[in-house]
């Protein structure tokens, strides 16, 4: 039976825009080195995520917007593992670009913005530190953690200063050097607990854990 919510969101033209947006200022080819191809395939990443929450809190009624990120990553992750691959990580982060764009979605419908605006809106907050591009061991980025463990909400800084171009602010250094200077302490850290990322990301969860279990036993 069809999704009689697809006809109100629409995925495939925001995930068009945002991937036409990617491809013409953040490209990857095949002659850069796997170090810069990881990092464009983050960046691309969180402006995918927070694009299209931002759109569709833009578009539609409050709360859909949250629900239908938290169904989605939920359903990914229970994929992701149920095929023995632990993407918690990956998961987390994907979580935290949806809130700042659900905020930045908010923000864009209060005062009637355009496509183009949630745009430049989202690449700023990228490049301002306010998503998480990277969940790389080497460099991790301590929010990471702390989101897992519930004691730090996304928040997004706001729009840029209105003599500041979007596209024109301060580059992903600032997250980076952020994450080289709390990998030890992200080294120090119990592992994420897998109750504690049950209990903050998806309403209901820990029950339907419990059920997966039994379904096994």
């Amino acid at each position: 039976m069809a999704n009689p919510i697809a006809k109100y969101v629409n995925y495939d033209r925001h995930n068009k825009a945002v991937e036409a947006f990617n491809s013409q200022n953040y490209l990857e080819l095949n002659h850069l080195s796997p170090e810069r191809l990881r990092e464009l395939s983050g960046i691309r990443n969180a402006n995918a995520h927070a694009y299209v929450s931002a759109m569709i809190e833009r578009e539609n009624f409050p709360g859909l917007a949250k629900s239908l990120g938290s169904a989605r990553e939920w359903q990914s992750w229970l994929t992701d593992n149920w095929n023995g691959n632990d993407n918690t990580k990956d998961h987390l982060r994907d979580e935290w670009n949806n809130d700042v764009g659900r905020q930045i979605g908010r923000y864009a419908k209060e005062r009637d913005l355009g496509e183009a605006d949630v745009m430049g809106l989202v690449d700023y907050a990228r490049r301002n530190g306010d998503l998480i591009r990277s969940i790389s061991d080497k460099v991790p980025d301590p929010r990471l953690q702390s989101y897992s463990e519930s004691s730090e909400r996304p928040s997004w800084s706001g729009p840029p200063p209105r003599d500041l171009p979007a596209l024109e602010a301060l580059h992903e250094k600032r997250d980076l050097q952020r994450m080289q200077a709390n990998a030890d302490n992200w080294q120090s850290k119990p592992p994420i607990q897998e109750e504690g990322f049950w209990s903050g990301l998806f309403p209901g969860r820990g029950t339907l854990k419990q059920m997966m279990k039994s379904w096994g036993e």
